[in-house]
């Protein structure tokens, strides 16, 4: 569990740092249309923050269901990495990852999923 907080932690952390950024120094370099790729990925980012939080606070409720919450937090976190850090390769001309946005947003949604099902029987 402090694992997944740590990480929800800096995953705000560096979502708060990013929009800072992009909103500010980005808005010399970057197009609107590149801002706007930044602002989406840092929503799902800071979202997904948040929801790791509450995966642990389910782990200390449900601890019998530690294991599969654990994975659920694994899978948010795994989306996170594929949808928002595809979006800011994106958004920085880096290269067009566009076939690991989809993969990240279906990791999002197995993590929602799998953390459903594991409150569910836990």
């Amino acid at each position: 569990m402090k694992i997944l907080f740590s990480i929800a932690a800096l995953l705000g952390c560096l979502a708060v740092i990013l929009g800072a950024w992009s909103s500010h120094a980005g808005l010399r370099i970057l197009s609107p249309e590149q801002i706007a790729l930044m602002q989406k990925g840092l929503r799902y980012q800071m979202h997904h923050a948040l929801a790791l939080f509450a995966v642990c606070w389910a782990i200390a409720q449900w601890p019998q269901a530690a294991t599969a919450l654990t994975v659920a937090g694994g899978l948010l976190v795994a989306g996170v990495i594929f949808f928002s850090g595809s979006l800011y390769l994106l958004a920085f001309n880096l290269f067009n990852p566009g076939y690991l946005t989809p993969v990240g947003g279906t990791l999002l949604i197995a993590g929602w999923l799998w953390l459903a099902i594991a409150v569910w029987r836990g």
